[in-house]
């Protein structure tokens, strides 16, 4: 007969397992998904432009507070860099919560 000590821990092993799993597969599909707009983006970079044409810039806000500030975070580990591949000058302004800025319409 099998105690039900040893049936709980086999439970949890499983579980781990599934979640172990998942958790690989999501990494896998990003990893995935970031290498199609890398190649993408490289492209976009290697197309050359003449000398009467602008310089490709973006400025980004990014708020640190947004996403239990993990925002900040996934931005830089996935969009800077295909920004940076497609050849674009790339300005990040980190903000902080609304409430310590000034608006005004002028």
């Amino acid at each position: 007969m099998i105690p039900k000590v040893e049936n709980r821990h086999s439970t949890g092993s499983v579980i781990a397992t599934a979640y172990g799993a998942n958790a690989l597969r999501a990494r896998l599909r990003d990893d995935r998904i970031r290498y199609s707009f890398a190649e993408r983006a490289r492209k976009y970079g290697l197309v050359s432009f003449g000398p009467a044409q602008r310089l490709r810039r973006v400025t980004v806000l990014v708020n640190r507070e947004s996403g239990g500030r993990r925002a900040a975070d996934l931005f830089k580990r996935n969009a800077l860099p295909l920004l940076n591949l497609a050849g674009l000058q790339v300005n990040v302004v980190e903000v902080g919560p609304i409430f310590t800025f000034h608006f005004s319409l002028f």
